[in-house]
């Protein structure tokens, strides 16, 4: 990472120098007086196959610590809303053909397990849109997938998706941080101009399991704030826009990539989910 800092006026004007990308190869540092530092480390290729990758990356927060894991793909691979009638287990969004994909939990549900806002699966809307449903919709249409605000949304996408809340566009965080702000398990879903980003971020006294086969146990206090999600997609990727899934005991995702599973798994099950392909 390149890191900017601004030396002694020169000519009634300021010079910027760039500082060697050597001095930074661990840790790229995002930080707010009243907040403990965010830390992200380097990325770990897991496993790749056709343009779709899968990678993990340390991070901290203060004396927290935890995995984000990543999948990528470009932007003009498949999106697809997988929906159900009702709260289900996540495997049953899996699909069970040999790959590669990768499945991410998808919005929020209410107490009586009925989706909260939008959601249209090939077409067919199975929850329909609230104002109360969340800030941002994931929408495909003919000329590609798009993440917008509510108020933008029009019917006739082919996919769907209503969640609370986006927390990039244009590229900059739309979430304030603050000190104390809740903790927990989080998962997006982010576009940049190139490329479809799956995001899980989870701490580590939350998980249990091996590297490539991970449980998410509840654990309160445990994981990261809404902002802190933000930042890490506005500073750590290059999209332009993203939209928080649900998280918590719901935070999971999966992929099968060259032949084998990966599968972050969380305690409840979800009533619709993301999935994408090369």
């Amino acid at each position: 990472m390149n890191q900017n800092r601004k030396i002694g006026p020169k000519r009634g004007k300021r010079l910027l120098v760039t500082l060697p990308v050597a001095l930074f190869t661990l840790w790229a540092t995002t930080a707010a007086a009243d907040t403990p530092q965010f830390r992200v480390g380097v990325l770990e290729p897991m496993a790749s196959e056709a343009g779709l990758a899968l990678e993990r990356q340390r991070w901290s927060l203060g004396t927290s610590e935890g995995w984000i894991w990543r999948v990528t793909l470009p932007r003009t691979g498949q999106i697809k809303v997988l929906a159900a009638e009702a709260v289900t287990s996540f495997e049953r969004f899996l699909p069970g053909d040999p790959g590669p994909w990768a499945v991410i939990n998808g919005g929020f549900y209410d107490r009586d397990g009925t989706a909260m806002g939008l959601v249209v699966a090939d077409g067919i809307e199975y929850g329909a849109f609230r104002r109360g449903g969340g800030s941002g919709v994931l929408e495909l249409r003919k000329d590609g997938p798009r993440i917008i605000h509510h108020s933008a949304y029009a019917p006739g996408a082919t996919q769907a998706l209503q969640s609370i809340d986006r927390i990039v566009a244009n590229g900059v965080t739309l979430v304030k941080r603050r000190s104390g702000a809740r903790r927990a398990a989080r998962s997006a879903i982010a576009l940049s101009e190139d490329t479809i980003f799956l995001i899980l971020a989870a701490q580590d006294e939350s998980l249990s399991g091996s590297a490539d086969q991970v449980r998410v146990n509840f654990a309160a206090g445990s994981g990261l704030p809404l902002w802190a999600l933000a930042d890490y997609v506005a500073t750590h990727t290059d999209a332009r826009s993203a939209l928080n899934l649900d998280g918590s005991v719901s935070a999971q995702l999966a992929a099968r990539i060259d032949g084998k599973n990966y599968a972050i798994r969380a305690m409840r099950g979800t009533i619709n989910a993301i999935a994408v392909r090369p």
